[in-house]
């Protein structure tokens, strides 16, 4: 996996490469101290996607999903309060 830096208002790193999904659980374990994760898709992304990443999440995680409308217009701030409603 190669990691990315992106450069918007505030940096932050994507990895990105062939074998990320299969290798998720490993490097999150290895960036992160929770044990709960929360993953946010989209509903076009979700169903491509999604129940392969949960099964590599999940059993190292506890995990909650939390699924957007696709489209800019949907990237708002209710979309934001929907997903820390859903952390609580």
């Amino acid at each position: 996996m190669r990691r990315i830096k992106v450069k918007t208002s505030r940096e932050y790193s994507v990895l990105v490469g062939s074998g990320a999904v299969e290798n998720i659980s490993c490097k999150l374990k290895e960036l992160l101290k929770a044990k709960k994760i929360m993953v946010v898709s989209d509903d076009n992304v979700a169903p491509l996607h999604l129940e392969k990443l949960l099964n590599r999440l999940c059993g190292s995680f506890e995990c909650f999903t939390h699924i957007l409308k696709n489209g800019e217009e949907h990237k708002n701030i209710e979309a934001v309060l929907g997903i820390l409603s859903h952390m609580q």
